[in-house]
This record gives C-alpha cells, sequence and structure tokens, in this order.
C-alpha cells in the first residue's frame, strides 16, 4: 500500500488522532478525501475524524456521502450524529427536511425521520419532534418507540395516569422473559445500582452523600454501570471499596446483573431507562425498585417499589401504579458537589445590585425547553415588564439556536431587548453561568432536578411550575428540602406572579445568594444521615415484602 493511498492516509490519520496530534489528523484525513473524492468510505471516515477538528469541513464531508449514496441509512446517521456532538441542530433540521423530501428505500426514510425527529425535539420543540415520528407510524425500533414516549412528556402536561399508560403501551410491545438467576441467599442483603449516570459528577453530587452514609455492616452495596465510570467518579468509588461491575453490552445487561446474586436491585436511569427498564423486566434480581430521583413511578409490575420524596408522591396509597410506593422525608436536603474533590465557582454577587434590575434566566439544556415551557416564561415576563431573561447552555453556540430562542420569545410579547443568550457548559465550570441570573426558571413540564439543586448551590432560587405527574413535582420536593416554599407553584398563574414579586422586590434573592451556600451544606451534612437510614428502611420494607430476610 502506497503512502499516498486513502486508506494509508486514513489509517495515519486515525493513529495521530489517538496519540493527540489533531493537526496531523486533520492533514492526513483531508489527504486522503483529495485522492479519494468520491469514495463513501473515505467522505465517512474523513467527517468523524474531522468533526472535533473543523465542524463545516466534516459537515459538508458528511453530506457528501449521503448525497453520494442517498440509499444509505448509515450515512444519515454519521451526519445525524455530527450535528448532534458539534451542536448544529437547527442546521440540521434544514438539512434533514431536505432529504425528507427524497423517495428514499424505507430503512433509510426511517433513519432521515428519526434523525430529524431528534434534531426537532433537542431544538426545544418536542411537539414537532412527535408529528415527524407520527408520519412513520408505529414502529418495530424499539429506540424510535422509547423516543416517541420521551418527546411526549416534554410536549404536554401529562396526568400520573396518562404517564402510567404511556409506559404500559411501552412495555406492552415488548414482553420480557425472566432470566435465570442463582438461587443463592447472601450473608447479608446484597444492594445493586444501576444507571447510566454512576460516572456522571454533576448526577452523582446527589447520590454521593447517600453511598458513604450507607451502613456497609448492614447492606452489600454494588454499582451496575451501563456507561463507563472513569477519572474522578472511579477514584471515589475504588477509595470506598464499592464494588464496579461494568455492562460491556447493554442488550446482556439482564445476565450481567442476574450473575451478580443481588436481593434487591435499584434502577436509577432516566425517565424511561432505555437500557436498565427492558433489563429489569426480566427480573434479573430477587426485589426490584426504581429511586425517586429520574425514574418515577414504573407502572410495571416487574417493579416491586419504587422509592420516592414524599413531595413527588402527594397520594401515595392512589391505587394508580403497578408497584408499592415508599416515600422518603421531603424536607431532607442531600446534595454535595464537592465530593470528588471538586470545586464549584463561589456564588457570585446578585447581579439585580449592581444592574439595577432583575434577571431572570435558565442554563437548562434546549430540549426541555418546548412550547409549554415557552409559554411559561414568556407570561412571568410579561408580568415583570422591568426584568430581563439570560439563557445559557451548549445549544447557543450555534447562531441560529439563539436567534429562534429569541423569536419564539417575540412571538410571544417579549422584547428582544429584553434577552441575552450565552454559552455555558462542561461541569463545574458552567456553574459560573449563574452569575448572570439572579432568579433560574425552571423547564415546564419537567424540571431539571439536577440543575435545581446547582442552581441553589450556587445561592440562586428557582422558581417552579407543578404540572400533573410525578416528575412534574421536583420543584415541591426541591422548595421543601431547602425550607423556601415560595419557590414552589402550583400552576401559571402563581408563578407569573411571584415571579413579579421577586422582580419588584429582590431582597430574598439577595439574601439567598449571599447565606444559602454555607446553609445548605450544613443542612445536607444534617440530612445525610436520615436519608440514608430512611432509604435503608425502605430497602428492608421491599425486602420483607418479597419474604427475604433482611
Amino acid at each position: 500500500m502506497s503512502s499516498d493511498d486513502p486508506r494509508h492516509l486514513l489509517a495515519d490519520a486515525f493513529a495521530r488522532h489517538a496519540a493527540g496530534d489533531a493537526r496531523g489528523a486533520a492533514e492526513r484525513a483531508r489527504l486522503a478525501v483529495a485522492a479519494a473524492p468520491d469514495a463513501p468510505p473515505v467522505l465517512g471516515a474523513a467527517a468523524m475524524l474531522l468533526a472535533g477538528i473543523d465542524a463545516a469541513e466534516a459537515l459538508a464531508l458528511a453530506r457528501r456521502l449521503a448525497d453520494r449514496e442517498p440509499a444509505n441509512p448509515g450515512a444519515y446517521a454519521l451526519l445525524a450524529k455530527i450535528h448532534a456532538d458539534l451542536p448544529r441542530d437547527v442546521d440540521g433540521i434544514e438539512t434533514f427536511q431536505r432529504f425528507a423530501r427524497r423517495d428514499l428505500p424505507d430503512d433509510a426514510r426511517r433513519a432521515v425521520l428519526a434523525a430529524l425527529a431528534a434534531l426537532t425535539n433537542r431544538a426545544g420543540d418536542a411537539a414537532g419532534a412527535l408529528a415527524v415520528l407520527d408520519t412513520l407510524g408505529p414502529t418495530a425500533d424499539r429506540d424510535i418507540e422509547y423516543s416517541r414516549l420521551l418527546y411526549a412528556l416534554y410536549a404536554r402536561d401529562m396526568t400520573d395516569a396518562d404517564v402510567m399508560d404511556l409506559k404500559r403501551r411501552y412495555d406492552a410491545r415488548d414482553p420480557a422473559t425472566p432470566v435465570a438467576r442463582a438461587g443463592l441467599r447472601n450473608r447479608i442483603p446484597r444492594i445493586g445500582f444501576l444507571g447510566s449516570n454512576l460516572g456522571t459528577l454533576n448526577y452523582m453530587a446527589l447520590f454521593a452523600p447517600l453511598l458513604d452514609a450507607f451502613d456497609r455492616a448492614a447492606f452489600e452495596i454494588e454499582l451496575i454501570a451501563l456507561t463507563p465510570v472513569q477519572g474522578a467518579m472511579a477514584e471515589f468509588y475504588r477509595a470506598r471499596n464499592l464494588n464496579v461491575v461494568p455492562v460491556p453490552d447493554p442488550a446482556r445487561a439482564a445476565d450481567t446483573i442476574a450473575a451478580r446474586d443481588l436481593d434487591l436491585l435499584i434502577e436509577m436511569d432516566d425517565i424511561l431507562a432505555a437500557t436498565g427498564r427492558p433489563a429489569l423486566r426480566r427480573r434479573p434480581a430477587r426485589a426490584q425498585a426504581s429511586w425517586f430521583n429520574m425514574t418515577g413511578p414504573a407502572a410495571d409490575p416487574a417493579y416491586d417499589a419504587s422509592i420516592g420524596n414524599a413531595a413527588l408522591y402527594p397520594d401515595a396509597t392512589a391505587p394508580l401504579y403497578a408497584e408499592a410506593r415508599i416515600c422518603l422525608p421531603k424536607d431532607a436536603f442531600v446534595y454535595d458537589p464537592e465530593f470528588a474533590s471538586l470545586r464549584p465557582p463561589p456564588p457570585s454577587p446578585a447581579p439585580c445590585e449592581c444592574n439595577g434590575h432583575v434577571t431572570f434566566g435558565s442554563l437548562a439544556q434546549m430540549y426541555k425547553i418546548g412550547a409549554p415551557c415557552l409559554d411559561l416564561w414568556a407570561a412571568a415576563l410579561r408580568a415583570a415588564p422591568a426584568a430581563r431573561f439570560h439563557l445559557a447552555n451548549a445549544a447557543m453556540e450555534e447562531p441560529a439556536a439563539a436567534m429562534r430562542f429569541v423569536a419564539a420569545m417575540e412571538t410571544r410579547g417579549i422584547d428582544p431587548a429584553r434577552i441575552t443568550t450565552g454559552v455555558e457548559k462542561n461541569w463545574p465550570g458552567y456553574l459560573r453561568g449563574y452569575a448572570k441570573i439572579d432568579l433560574a426558571f425552571a423547564t415546564f413540564p419537567i424540571p431539571g432536578g439536577t440543575t435545581m439543586f446547582e442552581a441553589a448551590w450556587q445561592g440562586v432560587p428557582t422558581l417552579a411550575c407543578r404540572g400533573g405527574h410525578a416528575l412534574t413535582r421536583i420543584g415541591d420536593w426541591l422548595a421543601a428540602a431547602i425550607d423556601a416554599p415560595w419557590t414552589a407553584c402550583a400552576d401559571a398563574g402563581e408563578f407569573a406572579a411571584r415571579a413579579a414579586e421577586l422582580a419588584a422586590d429582590p431582597a430574598r434573592l439577595i439574601a439567598a445568594r449571599r447565606d444559602w451556600r454555607d446553609l445548605l451544606r450544613a443542612k445536607s451534612r444534617a440530612d445525610t444521615p436520615r436519608a440514608a437510614r430512611a432509604m435503608a428502611e425502605a430497602f428492608r420494607a421491599i425486602l420483607a415484602a418479597k419474604g427475604d430476610a433482611a
């Protein structure tokens, strides 16, 4: 193979990229394309290499690949991934709308519409994403059907019964066959925590304190990781002699779990648990439960219980769910973003003290900011005409996304001069974005729990509006935990009135910026042992109900 052969050039490019030589990798990738400008494998490989080096060039190559091979689903998947990683969601929507007009074979058309729906959702239009998938009709593709359910949760406010019905219909598509598991009994109960975020620092700030506080003489603890655990989180687990069990093949997650001989498996993945939920439905542990922070009620008899904060389940005895509800104290605050020797930036002075006006804002990801959310926020801004609004997230790096957000608020009666945008990403550094925000607005209908805790740690209260189901009541949970009932609103009218009240008299906001971190640090240290004991009692109750000794 000659040195100017495109295959040789690409092999050299990937080797340089792995060695950290981005410039050399890009040079070799470009030479490969020059040598074979119309070869699809060269175009695809070069696009992948250049995605993190020259976004515009990578997109151009991936588009050329999709034009050269319009019937190839993989070409569209690659282009969609590059758009997502950059991000270039608004630009991607226009590109995939053009592809959707092509006469394509079924598998390519499905790939195009799935990508278009994902881009539309990430740009903040969950309802539009659902409309795209509606053109496909029901499919046998689990990923597409999972996306359909997820978009529905953000597109409209639903009741607990609505969400239960969605989950049951999703599960009915895929009857689960129980997996064989060991018949032994452990000396003490072995508890496994299953999730995709066990290596994610900001997520684990909500859970790591409990791991430290659990009575390790009473329970064996294992962490079953659906994604790799590295760096500071891996060191945290090693220092505490906590066993991390990797799941290298998600399709065999149930078999991996069954081999651990667990007395109780706690699922703590995302809202519908795209990987964890199918595994739990095969009953790989003797007893199984969901954990309140992420999943909400399960609506599935494969779960024996949902462990939830009392604020999320105001009527825990309602005959609605398939599983038992176990409620933890709603006034316990457990959160420590400093647990892995990380140092979140100190709280800044309240912006209103020098700006002369209150600034509302959000650092939430765009996929949570759909039409219901925009309606809520705009009504609050109309009620507080002197206030400003600041949105900062990774999506704002794309100028078209920022313009799209400003235009959406303008159609709701908000002067663009009142809105600013910025780019914030990479935790914990992105927390500096709160230096421009006096009062955070939670997303709606589903607020971001981790985001709200982060804001509180920075001394920034988050105003939240209650919705119709458990996951929408996270604002009630945080309000009780930090003893700030004025941050939780029953409806949109109260949300707007409270925003106007705080804009007119920001004394509470200034005091929170000054005092909350010290107060919350002390409260977390005091509340964590109590929450750990309550969680342990939940474990014992679940095991007792299954007839196992605890």
